[in-house]
């Protein structure tokens, strides 16, 4: 090898190094993210996230069946004269929408210790029930004694109580199953994760609470990972 050309070489070598050095430097004497920044970028990304100020999380795909009824009796107190009853029983899909209110969320759930992420979540609500009306399924029985009409207005009794009813049961399964926290959880994960990176925790390690449970703890999976 000529002279010219380790000259070169050697050259390289230190530009090298010198570039390797500075970018190590930066990233030693870089400043680490406060706890202050942590939260304001939390609320931050939360907010755009949401259209209103509630963070919706999750989504749940469920079918309702709601049964109204109308009864006649002819002369009540006298002869107690029953006109029979008509019922419609009414079965519908439709998708529930959850997460929490994102003003119930306080600066001081939000917790930074090194590069753990710690997320104290407000309760999980009902959002919204928007039941599919046009795949709504009805039956209907008219009592023996009783007028067509009133087939039709115990069928729209049945119909308007669907939304209601959906909502009431995805009350009652965000009480009853711990998956809709989980969902959240990770909803949140892969929300706050490019923030995190971008602000300079490279791997933020999570631990996300809903009240006293530990729902997840961990580090966002690669991208292409097996989640499990």
């Amino acid at each position: 090898m000529s002279r010219y050309m380790a000259a070169l070489l050697s050259v390289a070598l230190v530009a090298i190094a010198a570039a390797a050095a500075a970018f190590l430097w930066t990233r030693l004497t870089a400043p680490a993210l406060t706890e202050t920044e942590l939260r304001e970028r939390v609320f931050a990304t939360l907010q755009q996230e949401s259209d209103t100020s509630f963070v919706v999380t999750g989504y749940l795909q469920m079918t309702v069946s709601i049964t109204a009824e109308n009864s006649r009796v002819l002369f009540p107190r006298m002869l107690d004269l029953p006109l029979g009853t008509t019922r419609s029983s009414v079965t519908a899909p439709g998708t529930v929408s959850y997460g929490f209110d994102l003003s119930a969320l306080r600066p001081e759930m939000i917790h930074l210790r090194g590069d753990t992420v710690a997320l104290d979540v407000p309760p999980l609500q009902v959002f919204s029930a928007e039941p599919k009306l046009e795949e709504a399924q009805v039956e209907t029985s008219r009592g023996w004694a009783r007028l067509p009409i009133t087939s039709t207005g115990t069928e729209r009794l049945a119909v308007a109580s669907i939304t209601s009813a959906l909502r009431s049961q995805g009350e009652a399964h965000l009480d009853g199953s711990a998956q809709p926290q989980l969902n959240s959880a990770e909803t949140l994960r892969t929300l706050l994760d490019p923030v995190l990176v971008a602000s300079g925790i490279e791997e933020p390690y999570y631990r996300i609470y809903f009240g006293e449970s530990l729902v997840l703890e961990g580090s966002a999976p690669a991208p292409g990972a097996d989640p499990n």
